[in-house]
């Protein structure tokens, strides 16, 4: 079964703390990058590439092939660490069907989930 063992919201996405403390603490298999801009950026992805550490596989997505990845089982067996740099993207993986995935016998509830919630007005 795959295992979201983190979720963090951090505009500089993979930097030092990222890579030498929160991938080892949650004992991450793969980091996943959320973000439809930074997929479209050769050298941001490049800069991410370099920053993931070794123990970790790397996957840079939109948010929309994100929760299709995750709906579809295709990280059976990892431990997946998803980093995002506003919790509007989280909010995204979470419209886009990834709250549904019901394989994984529970729904996965994130913060900012909802319209009318504190994101939306501002407060994040």
């Amino acid at each position: 079964m795959m295992e979201i063992v983190n979720v963090r919201i951090d505009d500089r996405l993979i930097h030092g703390q990222v890579a030498t403390v929160w991938s080892q603490v949650t004992r991450a298999t793969r980091i996943m990058v959320v973000d439809d801009a930074v997929v479209k950026d050769p050298v941001n992805k490049e800069a991410l590439k370099m920053a993931c550490p070794s123990q970790c596989k790397l996957s840079i997505l939109t948010v929309e092939k994100a929760a299709a990845n995750l709906c579809a089982g295709k990280y059976e067996g990892e431990r997946v660490f998803i980093v995002a740099k506003n919790p509007k993207t989280i909010r995204g993986i979470y419209e886009n069907g990834g709250s549904q995935c019901g394989k994984y016998g529970r729904k996965t509830e994130y913060p900012c989930a909802e319209k009318g919630s504190q994101c939306d007005r501002g407060r994040y």
